[in-house]
């Protein structure tokens, strides 16, 4: 059993993926349904009929189900300390998967082509999200196989060796060859090896959420390596690529984050070449790499012998570099909004009268002036006065009050309705704090100070 609310629905989506498909078959003669008055058939059919092969290949996944209860058990039991490498049938094959986890990130390898299925990121407070990895998606196959085409893959491991080159011949075989596996020498990790492709899995710290993976490759010029990556894949279930962010390739690493719902997960690649020219269709397409179900690739390529060094991280989008700029806004938010890092934050954009610093606190568009300033709605019910404004996920809400809008002092409400809180944490819905005790006040005036990451209000206006 799975009890974690996102582990549940995802593998409750697994198995619910699989057994959708179950009436589908190829007829091998046809039938007749006649029936008597009784309602009897009067020929009753008694030949066997094969699964047609897309409900087949769905029905197949059915066991991936059983994974979420070991990652249930990692989420559970892990602590600062954690740092682990398991060999365990966590799938039902009946054959060993390979487990690379510590107190941050918790990752499934298999010995068919050394990849790895899954990864599931936790923050340690009982919060944890699936970032790699698509069980629930449709397969093509009733197999572990991926497809090794961009045609026929339907779903992308993480380190998964797509292609590699000597000379001017190219081969595809270490997608679904079978790897030999043996622990690393002196480190937490897995050695992978097969055809030319040696690679080295490993955790350095029990408290990072990275996957580095030392390659050396032997009698090949290139490789190709792909990434699925799935940041909160319940999210994207839910809510598609709504709140995923443009890749962001800066020199030799490849981020994308999903700021969607009430927490932001970024996941990352860095490795010797980001090949941000890769495509999954040579069909008519919105996003290169976004054709997969809830998945974004990124791939990587490696040139020469090596050792060459590939990292795989997972985090709340807050690590290495999010300001290169250091002008107070994120870059992946300057990207994302102007497609460039040139503003300072001090501009206002679209003269709504918000600088552009001030709508990434608001979370307002800064390239619409109609978002601006949050609509704040104020009923009073005779003894109190209830106050109610929309909220964005990531941000902290304090309701002020005061009953002098010209020289009053303005305080933080503090006696608010039962149930209720001041501050206010933002998730995207509408929020309500309500005053209590004013009796027959006979007037009061409302500002709401945003915060986002320690961000204050130091000019007193409310923002």
């Amino acid at each position: 059993s799975v009890s974690a609310a996102n582990l549940q629905k995802v593998a409750r989506a697994v198995i619910g993926g699989a057994m959708f498909q179950t009436a589908f078959h190829f007829p091998s003669a046809s039938t007749d349904l006649r029936k008597f008055s009784t309602g009897a058939y009067i020929s009753p059919a008694n030949n066997t009929e094969t699964l047609a092969d897309f409900a087949r290949n769905t029905q197949a996944q059915t066991r991936f189900a059983k994974v979420y209860q070991r990652v249930q058990q990692w989420n559970t039991t892990a602590t600062a300390s954690t740092l682990g490498a398991e060999a365990a049938d966590v799938d039902l094959d009946g054959q060993n998967e390979y487990l690379l986890y510590n107190s941050k990130v918790f990752a499934v390898f298999e010995r068919k082509g050394g990849r790895m299925t899954a990864a599931w990121m936790r923050d340690g407070t009982g919060k944890i999200w699936q970032v790699a990895g698509n069980f629930a998606a449709y397969s093509n196959t009733d197999t572990e196989d991926e497809g090794s085409t961009n045609e026929t893959a339907y779903r992308t491991s993480g380190f998964k060796d797509w292609f590699s080159l000597s000379g001017t011949t190219g081969s595809s075989a270490n997608v679904n060859g079978d790897y030999t596996v043996s622990a690393a020498a002196g480190k937490t990790g897995w050695v992978f090896t097969r055809s030319g492709v040696t690679k080295e899995i490993t955790m350095d710290s029990a408290t990072v959420g990275e996957l580095k993976a030392a390659y050396t490759l032997t009698a090949l010029d290139k490789l190709y390596i792909r990434f699925g990556l799935s940041p909160n894949l319940l999210d994207l279930m839910l809510r598609g690529q709504e709140g995923l962010l443009s890749e962001v390739v800066e020199g030799t690493r490849a981020s994308v984050t999903n700021a969607s719902g009430s927490e932001v997960v970024r996941a990352w690649v860095e490795g010797p070449q980001i090949n941000a020219a890769a495509v999954d269709t040579t069909a008519t397409t919105t996003v290169q790499r976004r054709n997969q179900a809830q998945t974004h690739q990124v791939e990587v390529e490696l040139t020469g012998s090596g050792t060459h060094l590939v990292t795989l991280g997972f985090d709340d989008g807050g690590g290495t570099n999010p300001d290169s700029d250091n002008d107070g806004l994120p870059d992946v938010w300057e990207l994302e909004n102007f497609g460039n890092l040139d503003r300072d934050g001090s501009g206002d954009f679209d003269n709504d009268r918000l600088t552009d610093r001030e709508e990434h606190i608001v979370g307002s568009d800064p390239t619409d002036a109609s978002s601006g300033f949050p609509a704040l709605a104020v009923e009073s019910t005779g003894e109190t006065f209830r106050v109610s404004f929309p909220t964005v996920a990531g941000r902290s809400y304090t309701v002020l009050a005061s009953s002098n809008l010209t020289g009053g002092q303005w305080t933080a409400v503090t006696n608010v309705a039962n149930g209720q809180s001041n501050p206010v944490t933002g998730d995207g819905t509408i929020k309500t704090v309500t005053e209590t005790g004013l009796d027959s006040t006979a007037a009061r005036f409302y500002r709401i100070v945003v915060e986002i990451g320690g961000s204050s209000d130091p000019g007193g206006d409310g923002i």
